[in-house]
């Protein structure tokens, strides 16, 4: 037998493999581009590594999920057109006489209502809201000077708890809708009430007297009052990732964070927050930031454990006092608020802090003082004003102010010359702004510095 070893096919040597790319250089921390790198990080993480990351969730009415992880960050404009959803679910309803407070149960399938004297409970549904039968008439509205100002629907183990509080100084609790009883211990109006997310028999008040009250429903009278040491506590929030602890923002422009363990001395004291009243105060999701509202027209966010000689974390600045800051769910890493004015600007302002010099987003329904704020979702808000209506927003539809703004673009070129082109938008006759079309204009030049 023939040997065909030798005529078999020698298949050729495997190529060597690449070589190894060289590794990136690392800026060193102290040199110009290591500054650089560390700027632009937290620009794009405004808390920090670890803490709430630059963007936000999917919209909850497409595939994401409140409260999930946040993909890259993105317009409310392509927020819409991403969404398979292409109706607005923004609805209003119109009651009889201006909303004091507004507050939603536990499942945010109703909310109660709070008026001068009337309590009314508001039926929820996507894109709809409806008075329910399940109404009720406010304690002592016949006393003179009796004023509601401030509601709360309570959360487990009480969620059929409603809590009430009036100028006299009065919070007035009902059960199953009928009255249970009245808590009368502050001398002045009751500005705000808060429950504990943890235990919701727990709740504070927070009066014009100065004090600050730990309710417990078990007891018949407040277990502990807390001082701050100013004339009027204007609001408290409880912390909902640390169950002991609460903010609360004073009239003389000073924020506190208390432990009710310790009564006697609060845990932090940030003395000169505002340049006025703080009017309102709200805790970020993560637990460690709080954000807080007042009469010098800013928003601030303080990062509670880190070191109190450093200023706000970030500084938001609006065109009015603020009455109302509430941040817009998306978990740890949310990085949104919406606020509201306590002045004569009738209008909800979404604010990025990765944006801050610009709104996000506008909501214009109400024609007078919005009194009250609350997120149902990642993008439907309600809200309560003066001018007798409840609003249920669909944020994903509102207002976006960076669309009115005209579009620039320039470039240079390696011989030192430049090419631009903007947009310009034809003005409305009538009120000198902005009108639909537009047209551009381009230019280039050369030989020369940029002024």
């Amino acid at each position: 037998m023939a040997d065909h070893t030798n005529n078999q096919y020698q298949f050729p040597p495997a190529p060597p493999p690449p070589p190894q790319q060289p590794p990136q250089h690392q800026p060193h921390p102290q040199s110009r581009s290591g500054k650089a790198a560390m700027a632009f990080a937290r620009f794009t993480q405004p808390f920090g590594i670890g803490g709430i990351a630059g963007s936000r969730p999917p919209s909850s009415s497409g595939t994401g999920t409140p409260g999930a992880g946040g993909n890259a960050p993105r317009s409310t404009s392509a927020t819409v057109a991403a969404n398979t959803r292409l109706t607005s679910r923004t609805t209003e309803l119109g009651l009889d006489s201006p909303i004091q407070a507004i507050s939603a149960n536990q499942d945010c399938d109703r909310l109660v209502v709070a008026g001068r004297d009337f309590l009314k409970i508001i039926v929820v549904t996507d894109d709809t809201l409806s008075e329910s039968t399940q109404s009720l008439r406010a304690q002592n509205s016949n006393r003179r000077g009796f004023i509601q100002n401030e509601v709360k629907w309570g959360n487990h183990p009480v969620r059929d708890l409603i809590a009430t509080a009036a100028t006299n100084g009065s919070i007035a609790l009902y059960r199953d809708f009928r009255h249970d009883r009245i808590l009368q211990e502050h001398h002045r109006q009751v500005n705000r009430l808060a429950f504990n997310a943890a235990d919701g028999r727990l709740f504070l008040s927070a009066s014009q007297d100065g004090s600050v009250k730990l309710w417990d429903l078990r007891e018949r009278k407040s277990r502990i009052t807390f001082v701050g040491k100013s004339e009027a506590v204007r609001d408290v929030q409880f912390n909902e990732a640390n169950a002991v602890e609460f903010v609360a923002g004073y009239e003389n422009g000073c924020v506190q964070r208390w432990d009710y363990r310790n009564p006697s001395v609060c845990e932090r004291k940030i003395s000169n927050a505002h340049q006025g009243p703080v009017y309102s105060v709200a805790w970020h999701p993560d637990g460690k930031h709080c954000a807080s509202g007042g009469r010098d027209k800013t928003v601030k966010v303080w990062d509670f454990y880190a070191d109190p000689r450093r200023k706000s974390k970030h500084t938001v600045f609006t065109q009015t006092s603020l009455g109302r800051v509430v941040w817009r769910p998306g978990g740890l890493r949310t990085t949104e608020l919406a606020t509201c004015s306590i002045g004569n600007d009738y209008r909800i302002h979404g604010w990025d802090l990765r944006r801050p010099y610009m709104p996000s987003w506008v909501l214009m329904e109400h024609g007078n003082a919005i009194t009250g704020l609350q997120f149902r979702d990642e993008d439907v808000l309600w809200s309560g004003g003066k001018d007798c209506l409840l609003v249920q927003h669909d944020v994903c539809f509102g207002h976006a102010p960076i669309g009115d703004l005209p579009m620039v673009a320039f470039a240079w070129n390696a011989e030192n010359e430049f090419t631009f082109a903007t947009q310009r938008r034809k003005r409305n006759e009538s009120t000198g702004g902005p009108r639909g079309g537009s047209s551009s204009d381009s230019g280039s030049g050369g030989g020369g510095r940029s002024g």
